[in-house]
């Protein structure tokens, strides 16, 4: 029975460190993702397991324009993490990766009111490895 309460506890563990927050800087995540753009969000489906999202892009950072997904999925709501809820009609910096999917991936996500004229320079200045 002592081997129960053991895993019982293991797995109690994981789950709480399982989001743990690794800082990162933010170029940091940009050179880790595909794209970088700021976007509208159109339409959202938040399940579960993902949250499916169309966007409207605005201005690219990184990746080509032409070949820009306007598809874009983030965590759902059972996620040890927590959902990745953006809300419909509100604009964001978004920096998204294909490594796992076709469908790009939310790495990170800022509201544009939060975005300053400086961050814009500092972002298109990045230089990734």
């Amino acid at each position: 029975m002592s081997w129960m309460k053991l895993a019982a506890i293991l797995v109690s563990v994981s789950v709480c460190l399982g989001c743990t927050y690794i800082p990162r800087d933010d170029q940091e995540d940009y050179c880790y993702s595909d794209l970088a753009y700021e976007a509208t969000i159109k339409s959202r489906n938040i399940g579960p397991i993902t949250a499916d999202y169309e966007v409207e892009i605005s201005r690219v950072y990184k990746g080509t324009a032409d070949d820009m997904p306007t598809e874009l999925q983030g965590f759902g709501t059972m996620n040890s993490c927590g959902p990745m809820e953006l809300d419909v009609g509100a604009k964001y910096l978004i920096y998204a990766s294909t490594a796992y999917s076709d469908s790009p991936h939310i790495v990170k996500y800022t509201a544009i009111a939060d975005v300053t004229e400086s961050d814009r320079t500092k972002i298109e200045g990045y230089k990734c490895k």
